[in-house]
């Protein structure tokens, strides 16, 4: 939620009692915070997935070769293993709030715990077998300016993303929070 969007629910509260809030607004806010959270993690599956799923064709994991060339093959398939499974049962679990305003909020933390939870383990469970494999199958070719390269680019790519889940993620999951209180002190 911007200023611009509290500033207008503010506005058209105006005529209301003090202390009360415009159920209707409320749920709009919700909605559009939702739609965006929604949003962001549908990119992000599909990119894990995508990456993940034609990144072993395109370097040849699947020629055999040599046994690295398998385990990358194998790493891949289970990150996409993982990030499926996890995004069933995440649909699964996200059904299970009721349509309720507060459901909207519950609904609306959960995703934002989900992607907070994402950005925070990305290091463990995407880039430390992605960046092993890559770093062992670049000393194996002798590619050293890929290896620094890999070396440099890995970590920057994982504090980068964990940054954007610290800054962004969890202050708007807090937010919901307060507001989740506020809901529930009402009813």
């Amino acid at each position: 939620m911007n200023f611009e969007q509290l500033q207008a629910a503010w506005d058209s509260q105006q005529d209301c009692p003090a202390n009360t809030l415009d159920a209707h607004t409320l749920r709009q806010l919700v909605a559009t915070n939702a739609k965006a959270t929604r949003r962001a993690i549908n990119i992000v599956d599909f990119a894990v997935v995508f990456v993940c799923t034609f990144f072993p064709y395109i370097n040849g994991f699947f020629s055999g070769e040599h046994f690295y060339e398998s385990i990358g093959a194998v790493i891949n398939l289970g990150i996409v293993t993982h990030v499926l499974t996890r995004r069933l049962l995440r649909k699964r679990r996200e059904q299970a709030f009721p349509t309720t305003l507060l459901g909207e909020v519950d609904r609306a933390i959960f995703r934002l715990h989900y992607l907070f939870w994402w950005s925070r383990n990305f290091a463990w469970w995407f880039m430390l077998p992605t960046g092993a494999y890559t770093i062992l199958s670049l000393t194996q070719h002798f590619r050293w300016p890929g290896f620094l390269a890999a070396l440099i680019m890995y970590p920057l790519i994982t504090l980068l993303v964990v940054k954007i889940g610290h800054h962004h993620y969890a202050p708007e999951e807090a937010k919901l929070n307060s507001l989740r209180l506020k809901l529930g002190a009402e009813s």
